[in-house]
């Protein structure tokens, strides 16, 4: 080894220890201005992070007290989150109570709920939203020994307390319009539990697998629209004659009931039944039925005629007297001028149940 191969070793080691130096000076500042940085921005991004997770436990707690009081049962919902950035909403494990004075246990189990939500209708205090998707995993339905429907003990499927027009008009005036384009349904099971039936102190159970398949609603106004018509295609296999959610959801504009469900026939604009009973019981029954649930405007007995006014439609009623002891009823619903048969069918299915007890 020569003389200048030895002279040039220390020197390489000289620079190599320089910019090793240089090298670890620049990542002290690089971790110095990092450090600043983050003590700068530590607060507002943990704030962010937790403003984001408040958001998300508040959107939870207020959406469970809504759907609570308005179904007049618990629910619970295991999580749920609000997206404006992604515009959707997604809830999983959304369960329904059974309501009081029925079994302990579940009366609805909603595995998942998707929803696309319209940011900008929202910012001008309008709710609109495109597609709503709801994955049902089950639904129990109990009649218990008194005949009564756990569906039917639910508020969403009482008759609305009657109100002025004045003070009616102020409480839709309030509400935020509200809309849903399109509504996807799945069901993967439907329990009904029958105690009028029970052998040896059990009742009949009997369970429907996939009741509905992707059934589509367009066009849902309201929230309990929404609800009644979950509702009322999930129950729709087992059948259940005077469920009166059934009656419910037809005064609530639900057009999508599942076929087979109401006895009513419907005409363009009146809806018809026959009942097995003598007209003057029919009437005096109607005559109670529409008191409960309108104002009476005529009552002529002899003629079989009635008119009221229920929430807003002008309601006329006639009775005809067939061969048998049998009464058919007539029911003619309009309003602004406009037939609406479909709410004369949910006042008629009411009545029937009226006239069964």
């Amino acid at each position: 080894m020569d003389q200048t191969e030895l002279s040039e070793r220390p020197a390489v080691a000289e620079q190599s220890a320089l910019a090793a130096s240089a090298s670890e000076r620049v990542w002290r500042e690089v971790a110095a201005k990092s450090l600043i940085w983050w003590r700068r921005l530590r607060w507002p991004a943990l704030g962010f992070i937790a403003a984001s997770y408040l958001k998300d436990i508040l959107f939870r707690i207020g959406l469970t007290s809504a759907l609570t009081g308005m179904l007049g049962a618990q629910v619970s919902i295991g999580s749920a989150s609000l997206s404006l950035l992604k515009q959707g909403v997604a809830i999983h494990r959304l369960e329904v109570a059974q309501p009081k004075g029925f079994s302990d246990g579940k009366l609805v189990q909603v595995r998942d709920v998707s929803v696309r939500v319209d940011v900008p209708a929202l910012m001008h205090g309008q709710i609109h939203l495109p597609e709503v998707a709801l994955k049902v995993q089950e639904v129990h339905v109990i009649r218990d020994g008194q005949k009564r429907l756990n569906v039917d003990a639910l508020k969403v499927s009482q008759a609305p307390p009657k109100e002025g027009a004045t003070q009616t008009a102020e409480k839709l005036k309030a509400l935020p319009r509200f809309k849903i384009d399109r509504a996807v349904l799945s069901v993967d099971r439907l329990v009904y539990t029958d105690y009028t039936k029970a052998k040896d102190g059990r009742p009949k159970v009997e369970v429907f697998d996939r009741p509905v398949k992707q059934k589509t609603f367009e066009n849902v106004t309201s929230v309990q629209q929404l609800v009644l018509a979950v509702l009322s295609n999930a129950i729709g296999p087992a059948a259940l004659k005077g469920a009166g959610i059934m009656g419910a959801a037809t005064i609530a504009g639900v057009g999508f009931l599942p076929i087979g469900i109401l006895t009513v026939v419907v005409a363009k604009d009146s809806a018809s039944q026959t009942f097995m009973m003598d007209s003057s019981r029919v009437f005096d029954k109607t005559q109670e039925f529409l008191r409960q649930t309108g104002e009476l405007k005529v009552v002529d007995k002899m003629k079989g005629t009635l008119e009221a006014s229920v929430q807003g439609h002008l309601v006329r009623v006639s009775l005809k007297e067939l061969p048998g002891r049998m009464t058919q009823v007539t029911l003619k619903a309009r309003k602004l001028l406009i037939p609406k048969p479909r709410f004369a069918a949910g006042l008629l299915y009411q009545l029937d149940q009226r006239i069964d007890d």
